[in-house]
């Protein structure tokens, strides 16, 4: 692996703690509004404990190993699609709004995953 190829799986490996991060921090902020309801708090707990989870440990075990390949970004697909489906179907939002940021965020998702794979086949990274 040259130099270039191990500062992406870097790169990709700390983006992806941030964002774990970001998230969490974002849910605890939530979790203290007095605004925001029991069960939306009740919500944004059940999304914390997916983001400290066995699937996030996973992919984590994969960037920490240098191994970003179709089968880790398609865990990160799949983790995103869960937290978001839940974040929908378990926070209050009305039905026409939770359809909308579905297909929206889904669109989104699979367009990230397009990127990395166009990133790693440019860097000559074995899928």
């Amino acid at each position: 692996m040259d130099n270039c190829q191990s500062q992406y799986l870097a790169n990709f490996h700390n983006n992806f703690k941030k964002y774990i991060e970001n998230l969490l921090a974002i849910i605890e902020h939530f979790i203290v509004m007095p605004q925001v309801s029991l069960k939306d708090k009740h919500a944004m707990k059940v999304l914390k404990s997916m983001l400290i989870g066995r699937k996030v440990c996973e992919i984590e075990k994969d960037l920490k190993n240098g191994t970003i390949n179709y089968s880790t970004l398609n865990k990160i697909v799949k983790l995103n699609k869960e937290l978001f489906d839940y974040a929908v179907e378990h926070i209050n939002v009305d039905l026409f709004v939770k359809e909308f940021l579905k297909h929206l965020y889904y669109v989104q998702n699979e367009r990230n995953k397009e990127s990395e794979i166009m990133n790693l086949r440019a860097l000559n990274m074995p899928l």
